[in-house]
């Protein structure tokens, strides 16, 4: 087998990539909570950002950290993860208490 050389079947570059696994939060100048219904997993950027000389913007030509998944629920999010061998972490929801008041509160 001298001179054969298997390779693997995704590049080494996808084998590093991590995931963020997050549920969103309510926006707070939105009263609905249709956003807070879904699991995110954003990939986590591993190369410094350079600056442009001529503009001064920030960038990098790593393109993954602009990819945004959307799931139903935590569980299809980890599986996602371990069916394409990616390293993750899961960031657990904080659920705030609202305590309820009436609109007279507002002039007290």
């Amino acid at each position: 087998m001298s001179g054969v050389r298997i390779s693997p079947p995704r590049p080494l570059w996808f084998m590093k990539m991590v995931l963020h696994i997050y549920k969103s939060s309510k926006t707070p100048t939105q009263s609905g909570d249709y956003k807070k219904s879904f699991w995110y997993a954003e990939y986590v950027s591993t190369k410094k950002k350079e600056t442009d000389s001529l503009m001064g913007w920030m960038g990098s030509n790593e393109t993954d950290e602009q990819i945004k998944l959307k799931f139903k629920s935590k569980q299809e999010a980890i599986y996602y993860a371990k069916k394409n061998k990616l390293e993750y972490f899961v960031e657990e929801a904080r659920e705030t208490k609202i305590k309820p008041k009436t609109y007279a509160d507002n002039f007290r």
